[in-house]
């Protein structure tokens, strides 16, 4: 009786030696990729629309998040806007910049008007976006390493299905490695063999 061939792509390869696994930090580079264009879009805009003026710290507050209660630090400031409006908002700062900064303190701020975009602590922005970016690099040179690994383990796959020999074989019995004679057979054969 012949054996059929099994027919199997490249990329089915790919798929089956876990190729799909090079899909998680794909994503995560998009999200962060996404990140970053956010954040380089409100620094653009604060760039060009935003207006200088000078705020008043009203409060400051912390926040912990995680396992590792990592802080977050936030200024809220008081201002008025080009149509002399009191406008108070808060936002995320670095912690040096947290600990220079007391309640009533004058500090010089940019804000876009008509958004609800304010910029405190300009070097925040900057530092994340350069992380944000860096990692969104670490996750793309991840996926191209998985991508490589995962390509060159299906080539061995795709060759042995699509190329390989074919064999046909029967189980013709089943014997237990439960019984302690089996278990002594095997040890000899196996030390026999070394």
């Amino acid at each position: 009786m012949a054996v059929a061939r099994m027919k199997l792509s490249r990329l089915g390869a790919f798929v089956r030696r876990g190729g799909a696994l090079a899909l998680i930090p794909l994503v995560l580079a998009l999200v962060l990729a996404l990140l970053w264009r956010i954040t380089g879009e409100e620094m653009r805009l604060l760039q060009n629309d935003g207006v200088d003026t000078t705020a008043t710290v009203v409060s400051k507050d912390w926040r912990t998040r995680g396992k590792d209660n990592a802080r977050t630090y936030y200024v809220r400031v008081a201002f008025s806007d080009l149509s002399d409006w009191r406008v108070e908002q808060s936002a995320r700062v670095r912690s040096s910049f947290y600990s220079g900064v007391r309640e009533g303190d004058e500090i010089d701020i940019r804000y876009v008007p008509g958004e609800s975009l304010l910029e405190i602590d300009p070097e925040m922005r900057e530092t994340e976006a350069f992380w944000t970016a860096q990692v969104a690099l670490l996750m793309l040179v991840w996926c191209a390493g998985m991508i490589w690994h995962y390509w060159r383990e299906s080539a061995k796959t795709y060759r042995a299905v699509n190329f390989g020999e074919v064999r046909e074989a029967r189980v013709a019995g089943h014997v237990s490695t439960a019984n302690p004679q089996v278990k002594a057979q095997a040890r000899k054969r196996i030390g026999a063999t070394c």
